[in-house]
């Protein structure tokens, strides 16, 4: 899987800290371009934290955290319901790439010649060496 493609449990979680940030941001009383120059990003940038769109830095996350005067466990009292919805998604990302898995070895066992799947396995072999 390719290091920057977020699994949608990953993403339910960014998306609930975003939205913890947010909120404690409002509490404290501190307007968005405010904790944006405290943290030197853009409005944008908190914009797409605050929606969960990236994910923010967990030195990001210690300023902030600092400069709200608030636990940096503030920003983890996530609800059960989105730990639900985070286990959801990693089972429905896991059932995906079993259905991935089960299409590969039907492929595979799908290829009548013994010489063609030998050269598809060290094709795939061949693959996993140079990554």
């Amino acid at each position: 899987m390719n290091a920057d493609k977020e699994r949608p449990c990953e993403k339910a979680v960014n998306v609930a800290i975003g939205s913890r940030l947010k909120t404690l941001r409002k509490e404290a009383g501190y307007k968005k371009i405010r904790l944006c120059e405290f943290l030197n990003v853009s409005m944008q940038q908190m914009h797409k934290y605050e929606s969960g769109a990236n994910r923010i830095s967990a030195a990001k996350l210690y300023v902030t955290a600092k400069t709200l005067n608030i636990p940096v466990s503030r920003f983890f009292e996530i609800s059960e319901d989105l730990a639900s919805s985070a286990q959801a998604a990693k089972a429905a990302d896991e059932k995906g790439e079993k259905a991935r898995l089960d299409s590969i070895v039907e492929s595979f066992y799908a290829i009548e010649s013994e010489g063609a799947r030998n050269k598809v396995l060290n094709l795939l072999k061949n693959i996993i060496k140079e990554n």
